[in-house]
């Protein structure tokens, strides 16, 4: 097998060591694995895998690292409650319902407690980082924002070829024809697309402006911690005008999408809106 594919195999897995909470035994373990099984996949199709094949490549990677997770009992219940909530999430998507993120709250409180008693999954299962972390898929093409805010020279060849903002962006980065700080201002609107939330408003915000934004966000405790105070309705109307101003103007539904996306992702939060706010200023350098 081709060395540049053992070296794509190699970054795949230590990018994601943490995410998966795998020890350094177990990322060892998962490399050979991953090696037999591409092997055998490469003898039934009857040619060598590729930097070409990277996509196929990419999924079985992953794959195997997801067999390697901690299988408690704890850790078991929280990820079956989450596959339920987001089927549920889906399925009033379909419908046409606006998942908000006291929708999302409600619908997770309702799968928590259809469990028996005492065996139930944490309370905040739906915003744990291990559920929702750089491996969360982002839109159909099954793309994440760990591959969005990856370093270039860990981006895997063979992305998804649909035309989500993801699978451009990536693409892009792939080719060389934007660089990372580039690629971080377009993560916004890869993550927005797939969650059908408003794009930022590009060249909407004065370069002037961006520090006294980030400003005030901080002064309410951070980005997670203004979109949550906003959800619960305690976020006065300079911190409200600060957490939006970056998307332009918003009905209330598009506010609460807003919200509902960054509160999805707590660890990157502050980074997500940090995109939108690099898009939308006047100094944009944001991918299209």
């Amino acid at each position: 097998m081709a060395a540049a594919v053992l070296e794509m195999v190699h970054r795949d897995i230590a990018r994601r060591q943490r995410s998966y909470r795998l020890s350094d035994d177990d990322v060892e373990d998962v490399r050979q694995d991953v090696m037999v099984d591409l092997l055998r996949q490469q003898q039934k199709r009857g040619r060598p895998f590729t930097l070409e094949d990277g996509g196929l490549i990419r999924v079985a990677t992953r794959s195997r690292m997801s067999k390697g997770l901690d299988q408690s009992a704890q850790n078991g219940k929280d990820r079956k409650a989450y596959t339920l909530l987001q089927q549920e999430l889906d399925s009033m998507k379909a419908a046409g319902a606006v998942i908000t993120g006291s929708v999302r709250r409600e619908a997770a409180e309702r799968i928590r407690l259809s469990f028996p008693a005492g065996n139930r999954p944490h309370e905040d299962f739906y915003d744990s980082p291990s559920m929702t972390s750089l491996e969360t898929p982002i839109g159909d093409s099954g793309d994440t924002l760990g591959d969005i805010l990856a370093p270039s020279d860990v981006v895997n060849a063979g992305v998804a070829s649909d035309d989500s903002a993801a699978s451009r962006l990536m693409s892009a980065r792939l080719h060389g024809e934007i660089d990372q700080r580039t690629a971080k201002a377009g993560a916004w609107d890869a993550v927005a697309d797939g969650r059908d939330a408003p794009r930022a408003a590009c060249d909407s915000v004065p370069h002037t402006e961006v520090s006294t934004l980030r400003k005030r966000v901080a002064e309410d405790g951070g980005v997670l911690a203004a979109a949550r105070a906003w959800e619960l309705g305690d976020l006065d109307d300079a911190g409200e005008h600060a957490l939006f101003k970056p998307f332009g103007s918003l009905s209330n539904s598009e506010m609460e999408s807003v919200t509902s996306t960054l509160t999805s992702f707590p660890e990157y939060a502050n980074e997500l809106w940090e995109s939108a706010l690099t898009s939308a200023s006047t100094r944009s350098l944001a991918f299209a």
